[in-house]
């Protein structure tokens, strides 16, 4: 029993001890830890428009590689088929020239002339297509990001506290449309 005891005891002290280790620690850093909430709190409204910004232009430049990338397939698609289309019209104004069959020729080789307006047709309609759903993309993004029709500022001078933040400035819409002018969509 005295065992039991001296051990309680023992680790009565322990506990004593850490209890103020604990203290020690807390009275040395939470003054650092206010200071550092407190710049958090003020700078947190920049720091998220700063971050807004930058994710809405990496998400304009992957817009518009997708674009890009859409109108090279694209391209690149109708090419070959161009390509597959026009030797099967081709030899079908050889096959009739040998034939002696010139009109028929002719009226073939007026085919392959329309299959290559159609194919540079398919080919820019793509390319404008991949463009207006850039610019579409960009729009989304930018409501998502900044929502719609809300408020969008830094926060009012004086105290700066997330509260204050977005409360003036102009709306979302007016943004996202400054944007999409720098932007050229």
């Amino acid at each position: 029993m005295a065992c039991s005891k001296a051990y309680k005891m023992a680790m009565n002290d322990v506990g004593d001890v850490l209890t103020a280790v604990k203290k020690t620690i807390g009275d040395a850093v939470m003054p650092v830890f206010t200071e550092l909430a407190e710049y958090f709190a003020s700078t947190g409204p920049y720091v998220v428009q700063v971050f807004k910004g930058a994710m809405m232009g990496l998400l304009a430049v992957f817009e518009v590689v997708k674009g890009a990338v859409k109108t090279v397939a694209g391209v690149i698609f109708e090419a070959f088929s161009l390509i597959v289309d026009g030797a099967g019209l081709i030899g079908d104004v050889f096959a009739k020239l040998f034939a002696g069959d010139f009109s028929g020729a002719y009226e073939s080789a007026k085919q392959v002339g329309t299959r290559v307006g159609q194919a540079f047709s398919g080919a820019f309609q793509n390319f404008l297509d991949a463009g207006n759903e850039t610019g579409d993309a960009v729009k989304r993004h930018m409501e998502r990001l900044y929502g719609d029709k809300t408020a969008v500022a830094g926060p009012k001078s004086g105290t700066k506290t997330m509260g204050d933040f977005g409360k003036s400035n102009g709306t979302t819409k007016e943004l996202s449309e400054r944007v999409l002018r720098m932007l050229g969509f």
